[in-house]
């Protein structure tokens, strides 16, 4: 029997309660952040994603040891069944609906248990794929395509209490800011085709963006410039069917591309 048999449903999902200390959910890795320090108490937490090829759920490890204990075999596209795990409900529902990510997350206890079922072979997803659009089309979709216009690299805010990665994709003609949450390193170069996966800075009021005003025929417009806000690396993709964009094509992308 196939092992998507086994998934949890879209409707199991659904179901899923807030505070419910005995969740079980079944699915496969489909990204991996690295341990980091996070939270008030700036303690160690990995986190994981879980897929149905649909649905996404967001997975927490806390505890050290608990993360010593469980992360060596938790690897993409690995198909896991986690039995009797903490489920918490999560704000913000209507920002994770972009990444397909349900209103709660998973976080393991030390009570819960992780089963390897098997790998999955994500060579037959369809509905997972990112579609190709156009840089005018990407307030309508989950994904974008495009070319590495600027190397992804470490920086941080101006008080400097917090660090991310900035980069940028071009279509040849205009570039989009790229910012990665969790940010490591990456391995990508100058003119790598890639398909991105992450929120557009400005379709959300509450979201703090970057607009400027445009007066025309006496008339003031609203004119946001676009950030793509990914939660990690693991959102950025390397396409290897695609040739890269040589470096005179990458200097003509330059023109900020506005919602």
């Amino acid at each position: 029997m196939a092992l998507k048999s086994f998934f949890t449903t879209d409707e199991e999902f659904g179901q899923l309660e807030d505070r419910d200390a005995t969740t079980n959910i079944i699915g496969y890795i489909d990204s991996i952040i690295a341990p980091y320090e996070a939270g008030k108490e700036k303690e160690i937490l990995f986190k994981f994603t879980v897929s149905n090829d649909i649905k996404r759920i967001e997975v927490l490890i806390w505890d050290l040891a608990l993360i010593n204990k469980h992360m060596s075999g938790l690897l993409s596209n690995r198909v896991i069944e986690i039995n009797d795990a903490y489920c918490r409900a999560v704000p913000n529902p209507k920002k994770r609906e972009v990444l397909n990510l349900v209103p709660f997350e998973i976080i393991i206890k030390e009570y819960t248990n992780i089963s390897f079922l098997g790998y999955y072979n994500l060579k037959s997803l369809v509905s997972n794929e990112v579609q190709k659009v156009t840089f005018d089309d990407i307030h309508k979709v989950e994904g974008l395509i495009g070319y590495v216009r600027s190397i992804f690299s470490l920086t941080h805010n101006r008080k400097g209490n917090m660090t991310y990665g900035l980069g940028a994709i071009t279509d040849k003609t205009r570039k989009i800011t790229v910012q990665v949450k969790q940010f490591l390193e990456s391995k990508l170069e100058l003119g790598d085709h890639v398909n991105i996966r992450g929120l557009v800075d400005g379709q959300d009021k509450t979201r703090k963006i970057t607009v400027q005003y445009l007066l025309i025929d006496d008339h003031f417009f609203l004119d946001e410039l676009i950030t793509i806000m990914c939660e990690s690396m693991n959102d950025i993709k390397l396409n290897t069917e695609e040739e890269s964009l040589p470096l005179e094509e990458i200097r003509r992308g330059n023109r900020p591309a506005r919602c």
